[in-house]
């Protein structure tokens, strides 16, 4: 029994890490995908509706799994007494630009995205060889905290004729390239991670110079540090316009 529980996990594993493989081909390939539908305007033609924006926005975060009892988040726990390193829910903060690419005939826009995020889930004390933190066990105890950072590149398709007052636009990420660190690192000591980005929002023009707007995004990784970092965003933004 033991056994076909290990094989399954095993093929589980397998099966998943030819999703990501897939994923990360999209992320490459994706935007290949429009250059059929190249439109007549050319970007220096685009109205000033369709002009790109640089943006800053935060909310919560959140890892889809815990990274508990790892190497290097709960080090030496057991013999300091330390709560495990299994927070899950954190804060961002994100900056970033997208600039108008194509502008298509039924008022859509296709525009590239370059975003920065910080990610933080909080963290807890853990034990490193020393002299000692004061409690006679040989170790210093220092904080260790949970926190991711990423640069994505992404198309970005927004419905700008969404409403009829041109000013709510509502968008989604199909697929972008994520490159990311993380620490603590995992158990082979590699901070660096690749991986994907999906991503929905809704934007709102406050006027010809400001947006603000909501954002949801999940963070696909790879797991080449041989742990699980997924993790999603949700939160709100605000944009200037140029």
């Amino acid at each position: 029994m033991t056994c076909n529980m290990q094989h399954i996990r095993e093929d589980l594993t397998m099966e998943r890490a030819r999703w990501k493989a897939t994923l990360l081909l999209l992320a490459w390939l994706f935007p290949l995908l429009f250059i059929p539908v190249f439109p007549q305007l050319s970007w220096a033609q685009m109205p000033v509706e369709v002009n790109g924006s640089t943006y800053w926005g935060g909310g919560i975060a959140g890892l889809i799994n815990d990274r508990a009892n790892e190497m290097f988040t709960d080090l030496n726990s057991s013999l300091t007494g330390s709560k495990p390193n299994d927070d899950t829910l954190g804060w961002y903060v994100s900056t970033g630009m997208e600039i108008p690419i194509w502008g298509r005939s039924n008022g859509h826009v296709i525009l590239g995205e370059i975003n920065m995020d910080f990610r933080k889930f909080g963290g807890e004390q853990a034990g490193f060889p020393g002299s000692g933190g004061g409690s006679g066990s040989g170790f210093e105890i220092h904080r260790v905290d949970l926190i991711q950072i990423s640069a994505s590149f992404s198309p970005k398709y927004r419905f700008d004729n969404f409403h009829s007052s041109g000013r709510i636009w509502p968008w989604i990420i199909p697929v972008g390239l994520e490159l990311g660190a993380i620490s603590p690192p995992g158990p082979d000591v590699n901070p660096i991670d690749i991986g994907t980005v999906h991503g929905f929002g809704v934007d709102y023009m406050l006027n010809r110079y400001f947006i603000v707007g909501v954002d949801f995004r999940y963070h696909l990784a790879s797991g080449i540090q041989a742990i699980e970092t997924s993790s999603f965003t949700s939160g709100v933004k605000i944009g200037l316009r140029f």
